[in-house]
């Protein structure tokens, strides 16, 4: 199988574009995957958070993050974005060594319209994983997150590829989807909510990428 770079022409969001805000803990792999996505569709505008080295990245620290940058107050009169009804904030979190801190931000966002976390125990390359594979992973250490990039570098030739894999990304909605279990409010070992924003993106960009797709 052949997979060609992003084939989609960049636009600009119309003014009445839906916003998504994208928080993640991770400082790399994941802004490489959602920003295939930017500029797919004009009616979906996704705006992802560069974290700096002296950011924190913890489920805690991205919500007080996400506060400071789209909620005005009193203390925070002039915040970088203006947040609208219809706009949603995402957080994208692994498991990892942060098991009660996500708790603590489910409780924070069921307190925000809109406000959501997509989840993946214990890394992301969980959601990343389902790209390919439409089971649950069954390997040695699946707690571990290195024993998963390591698994994946071995399963995918070459590697998930951020440039060219997440045109399967409705094949992993629908496998990531399949295996899920809510367990105490997050997903258990092996599983990922990511499928729930990815859902949300593939509405707007679904039929563009499946048409890319059809023609590998």
């Amino acid at each position: 199988m052949i997979l060609t770079n992003r084939l989609f022409t960049r636009r600009e969001p119309v003014k009445e574009a839906k916003s998504v805000y994208i928080f993640c803990e991770g400082k790399k792999r994941e802004h490489q995957y959602f920003r295939y996505f930017q500029g797919i569709d004009s009616r979906i505008n996704i705006v992802i958070h560069e974290l700096d080295s002296h950011e924190n990245n913890s489920p805690t620290g991205l919500y007080q993050l996400a506060v400071r940058h789209l909620i005005k107050s009193d203390d925070n009169p002039n915040p970088p974005f203006e947040l609208w009804d219809n706009d949603e904030v995402w957080f994208v979190i692994d498991t990892d060594a942060w098991a009660l801190k996500t708790t603590e931000l489910r409780s924070f966002c069921q307190t925000r319209p809109n406000w959501n976390i997509a989840q993946s125990n214990p890394c992301f390359e969980v959601w990343l994983y389902f790209h390919f594979f439409d089971s649950r992973a069954t390997f040695q250490w699946l707690e571990i997150c290195d024993a998963w990039k390591q698994y994946l570098s071995q399963t995918i030739p070459g590697g998930f590829n951020s440039n060219k894999h997440p045109i399967f990304i409705g094949a992993a909605i629908e496998n990531a989807g399949r295996q899920f279990i809510s367990e105490n409010g997050g997903p258990p070992v092996g599983c990922s909510e990511v499928f729930l924003l990815a859902k949300m993106i593939f509405e707007f960009c679904g039929k563009k990428i499946e048409s890319i797709r059809n023609r590998i």
